[in-house]
Order: C-alpha cells, then structure tokens, then sequence
C-alpha cells in the first residue's frame, strides 16, 4: 500500500495555545505532522507525546484518543499535515531533496529570511505565511511518489533552510493468531458457532475490520462471515476492532469437518490470511432432571442429574452451587473439572450455609471430543434446627473448682468458654465430647468474679451446628492451691506444692561491641521478652516425684501460683505460661521423718 495524504491545515500566525482540528478523514493510526515556530521565528517544544522530527517539525502516530479532540499546540502553529498508511518517519535538515522508498512520500518544511520565497509551487501544501514583524516566510510541500527515488522542492531560494521527513509506507498488519476453534475440536451444530482471534500488529495500532472465511474441508469455495452471522460467497468486509465472529446456527453440516481463516486490516492495510483453523459441527451433549437432596439439618446436599452424549459418549462433569440468582460465573463450590460419568456429586459440608437459604446446583457434562453442555441448574434449601442449649451452667467450689453442664441433648457435645471481665470478652475454655458434662478448672483465678457459659454442639458432615449459649451465674473461687496445668489442655493438671520460689529476672538480648574500639564498649538491649526464674516443688512420695517430673519434661504449661497475703489481704496471682529452662534437680530430705522431696526447675516464660 502507499502513502496518501489525508488532508492538511495551512494557518495564519497564531496564538501560543492555539487548537487545531483534524483534516476531514482522520483515523487513529495516521501519522500527522505539525509545524510549530514560536514568537522570535525558531523551534519551539512540541505537545507532550509527540516525536521531534527536525527544526520546526513533530510527528506522531495518532490514537483514537487524540482523534477525538482538537489538537492543542504549545507554540505559533503554521500548519498540519495527515498521512494515511504511513510508518515512522525519519527526517534531515539543511537539504530541500530526500531520498524516498517506494510507495512512501516526502514531506518538507522551508524557511527563509526577509520574504523570499523558500520553495516553487510544486507539492507547496496551501500558500507559503509571512510572519509579521519577524520577516520570516514559512512553507510546507508534500510529495507522493509510487516508485523509490529522490524526491526534492524546486525554486528553493539561496537562504532557504530545510527540514525533510521521509515517509515510508505503513509495514501492514502479520498473519492473526487464531484462538478458537483451532484442531478439530468439536463445537455445537445447534448454537451459533463463535470464532476468535488475535489482531496482530506490526506497529502497535489496532484492527479497523475483519474478513473472515470457510468452508468443509476440501470444498472448493470459500464462504465468507457477514457482521449479522449470515455466509455469502462474496467477500464481506466487516468493520470492526473485535477479534471475534461467529456462524448462525444450522448453516454448516453436522458431523462435517470444516475449515476457517481471517484476515485483518489496520489503517487501510489487509493482513495476509492465517493458517487454517479446523472444527467439526456436532451434536451437544445434554443434561438433565438436575435435582438436589437437602434434608433438614444436612450440610453436605447430594446433587444428581441424568446426562447424554451427542456423539460418542460422556467423559468429564462438573458442578457448581450459587445463590439462588447466582450464575455459573460466580460460584460458591466448585466442583472442577471431574472426570468420569457419575450422575451424582456431594457438596462438601459448609459451615457458612445460610439457615433457610434457596441455592442452585448447576451441571455441565463433556463428551469425547472435547464439547460441554450448557450448564442446567437445580433449586434447593439449606436449613437445619439449631441444638438445644445446655439447661444450666454451675459451678461448685472445690480444688480445684468443677463446672458443670446440665441438659445437653443427647449425642451432642459440649463447648465451654469463660470471662473474667464480667461477660465483655469471652475466652475459649474447653471442648467436652458427647456424654461428658463436667470440667475441672484449675487456671481459675483466686477472689476474682468468673462466669462460664456453655452451648450443645451437633457435628453433621464435618461441620459443626450448635446451640445458644448458656451462662453461668458469675463465681469467685475460694481456691488457694497451685496447679501445673497443660498449655494444650487445661482439663490435665497435677496439684504441686510450692516449696519456694527465686528471684526473677528480665529475658533481653543483650548485644556488646565496642565502636571506636580500645576497652571502651557499647551494651545494646533488645525488647524485654518475659521473665526467667527457678522455682521448687515438694513432693511426699517417689511415686509423686515421677508424675511431677513427666510435667517437667513434656513441654510448655501453665503454673497456678497460690495467693499471696498483702497487707493481711490474700490476693491471687496470675498464672505464667512456662517452660523448663534446663534438666530439673530431685533431692530427698532423708532426715524428715515424712521423707519429703524436693524438685528444683530453673524457668523461662513463653
């Protein structure tokens, strides 16, 4: 393809700012060039995003952006010029003759001082400007050549400068890239059939239209896609920046092999044809009676269907759930791709179910070949009766102090939390299986107001459904003893008597190094993270010691520490999470008549 000149505008001098529109017939993709001066008669900066071609001249490969507005230039604008099926320029000065390929054109800018005429007649786009009070005649030429040669303006006067742009020919777009269908795969003789494809450009511009062509395979003549889904047998042109057509249902034959290519055109260029793509026009698989069992209180819904082959038989499913105005596209499960021919699917058990909420199960099957069914849906409800909650919650003083659970339904399990600031917060405390109703809380703190609340708890497919909560009346527990307690369980303990208890320190890193060097150092310290101690455990019996020393060594736990007495006030402290810090020390005091025995344990806090 050549080169061709869509138009130009030739001004006056003009304002700095001053908007220019377009010639008539201006698409993106066009290369327009803009002569600017600004007020003294030398070259200015161009508008943002445009190329600097040589003094006085800038170019740009137009957007659709640009094509739908007014040009706006920063300086004096003597005039533009628009070129259709043109590439990227390349440019020289101070010579008034450039050589061109074939099928490209030329264009010039001259300047000459004091009025004399830069440049003859010929190619002269509109008449040459005289710019008042500056003595500066300004001219624009353009030339077309269909042969490569060297392309000049004549009459150029002895101090005329120049600036030149040679302008190839627009490189046309490559072969496109189909997408779909592309090897033989099946698609549904009974819809319409969609084809797609990939707009391949060479200079970064977009598709302008599309001819898209088939056939059976073998067949000697191509039938061409119309923009309404129709086949004709004369080339249809279809405008368009979409890579995408399809085939009115019913047009091709059925079990038939056949055979598609595109080609696609951009600023006027046609690209060569793509390889040809292959399909075959079938029949679609089916599925339905779509229906789903939800009984009451089921987390897990059983989908079924019934499915057929078009052709050949089935091989994969897959189902997916949605609201109830859901669709396909927006899942709540998917199933995935499954493969094999099973008529029925359950829904893994959910716990976020909405109670009495109306869902959809929808199902699609593929056939050998490849070709899935329209998906088919079917409606259900999820809902279920919560458990009933425990009758009461009590708590007995004792040591340690026990809770129990009143009026669990049978076969349900029960979940215990319990809060130390009056219900604001809650705590989780323990899970008790079905047919246990009572718990022993060691970690209660002394003297201090404790509520507990508790709920029943059903399992149905994995997830669990549970009851309102029940609250104990609030409980302050008169227990003075000390406990080890498990971190992983608090219903384990073992009742310890505190023989006594180190001083504590701060668990900091600690880093010394010595900046200006000599004896003179630096002690850096890390944040606080917790404290250490050594603390010993009495024990009365071999047996006793052994228990206490499996504690010991199995991992982190939980010490109850008995009340302190202040001021003639017991108070309860805190109990501290901790660790065994090294091996433990055991020792008998033979000459006790009762044979006590101590452990010493040195500590650190997690």
């Amino acid at each position: 393809m050549s080169v061709s000149q869509r138009g130009y505008v030739a001004l006056s001098e003009g304002a700095v700012g001053r908007s220019v529109s377009w010639p008539v017939g201006t698409v993106a993709g066009d290369l327009a060039v803009l002569v600017l001066m600004d007020s003294d008669g030398r070259s200015p900066a161009g508008p943002s995003g445009w190329t600097y071609g040589g003094r006085h001249v800038w170019w740009r490969l137009l957007t659709a952006a640009d094509v739908a507005a007014a040009l706006s230039a920063p300086a004096v604008v003597v005039g533009v010029v628009v070129w259709a099926g043109a590439g990227v320029p390349s440019s020289s000065t101070r010579q008034s003759s450039v050589s061109v390929p074939a099928g490209g054109a030329a264009f010039f800018v001259g300047r000459s001082w004091w009025g004399g005429a830069p440049g003859g007649a010929t190619g002269r786009l509109g008449g040459t400007l005289t710019l008042s009070g500056m003595d500066v005649t300004v001219g624009m030429w353009g030339f077309t050549s269909a042969a490569a040669g060297v392309v000049s303006v004549g009459g150029a006067s002895g101090d005329a400068s120049w600036t030149g742009l040679v302008v190839p020919s627009l490189p046309g777009p490559a072969v496109p890239t189909l997408l779909s269908p592309t090897s033989g795969q099946q698609v549904a003789a009974g819809s319409a059939i969609p084809l797609s494809w990939v707009h391949n450009s060479t200079v970064g511009g977009v598709q302008t239209a599309y001819r898209v062509q088939v056939r059976a395979v073998g067949a000697g003549s191509w039938s061409y896609v119309a923009a309404d889904g129709t086949l004709s047998g004369t080339v249809q042109t279809v405008t368009s920046a979409v890579g995408a057509a399809s085939i009115n249902a019913g047009l091709l034959t059925a079990g038939t092999s056949h055979e598609w290519t595109v080609s696609t055109q951009e600023a006027g260029v046609w690209s060569a044809t793509a390889a040809v793509g292959t399909f075959v026009p079938v029949a679609s698989p089916s599925v339905s009676s779509v229906s789903v069992s939800s009984p009451l209180g089921t987390l897990a819904p059983a989908v079924s269907w019934s499915a057929a082959a078009g052709v050949g038989g089935l091989t994969a499913f897959q189902v997916v759930i949605t609201l109830s105005g859901g669709s396909p596209d927006a899942p709540l499960v998917d199933s995935g791709v499954l493969v094999g021919t099973p008529g029925a699917w359950t829904v893994p058990a959910r716990s976020d179910w909405t109670n009495g909420g109306s869902y959809k199960a929808w199902v699609r099957v593929a056939q050998a070949g490849g070709l899935w069914s329209p998906w088919v849906s079917g409606s259900f409800t999820v809902s279920w009766t919560a458990p009933a909650a425990p009758s009461s919650v009590t708590v007995a003083q004792g040591s340690p102090p026990v809770v129990t659970v009143a009026g669990v339904p049978g076969g349900h399990g029960v979940t215990v939390e319990w809060s130390i600031d009056a219900g604001v917060t809650w705590a989780s405390l323990a899970g008790l299986p079905a047919g246990v109703g009572s718990l022993a809380v060691p970690l209660t703190p002394y003297g201090v107001p404790v509520s507990f609340r508790a709920r029943s708890v059903l399992a149905s497919g994995g997830v669990e459904l549970v009851s309102a909560w029940t609250t104990s009346d609030p409980f302050t527990s008169a227990d003075e003893a000390a406990y080890l307690v498990s971190a992983s369980d608090p219903a384990e303990y073992v009742r310890v008597s505190i023989s006594s208890d180190g001083g504590r320190s701060v668990i900091q890193s600690v880093a010394v190094w010595s900046p200006l060097g000599g004896s003179r150092v630096r002690v850096d310290r890390g944040v606080a993270q917790g404290e250490s101690g050594t603390t010993t455990l009495q024990t009365e019996t071999d047996a006793d010691t052994q228990t206490l020393l499996s504690w010991l060594t199995g991992g982190p736990f939980w010490l109850r520490w008995n009340p302190e007495t202040q001021a003639g006030i017991k108070l309860g402290m805190a109990p501290t999470l901790m660790t065994v810090a090294s091996a433990p020390e055991r020792e008998r005091i033979a000459q006790i008549p009762i044979g006590w025995r101590r452990v010493t344990f040195p500590w650190v806090e997690q």
